[in-house]
């Protein structure tokens, strides 16, 4: 699966977390929810491997000026309860 041409398995993203650590997370998918795109990341172990003792996380996803993109931690309550129902029908037919 693709984003704006970039392989999803290629993306990396680096969140900075509350505490002043950062974690990187690979992208497990990608949907769309009311016309929003949204990654599930995942954490990545040191080697790059997916780190399947952490829970997946959802993050809205916007564009940097050269299409990158960006993740916004999803603050809303009725948008976050949306994305994760959407995200449960997408894991329910994998």
């Amino acid at each position: 699966m693709k984003f704006h041409d970039k392989e999803l398995k290629d993306l990396e993203i680096t969140l900075n977390l509350a505490d002043g650590s950062e974690m990187t997370c690979g992208v497990f998918a990608s949907f769309d929810v009311s016309g929003k795109t949204y990654f599930a990341l995942q954490p990545l172990t040191p080697d790059k491997k997916p780190d399947t003792t952490q829970g997946l996380m959802l993050y809205r996803v916007e564009e940097d000026a050269e299409k990158n993109p960006v993740v916004v931690y999803i603050e809303d309550d009725n948008e976050f309860a949306a994305v994760a129902q959407e995200f449960q029908k997408l894991m329910a037919i994998r």
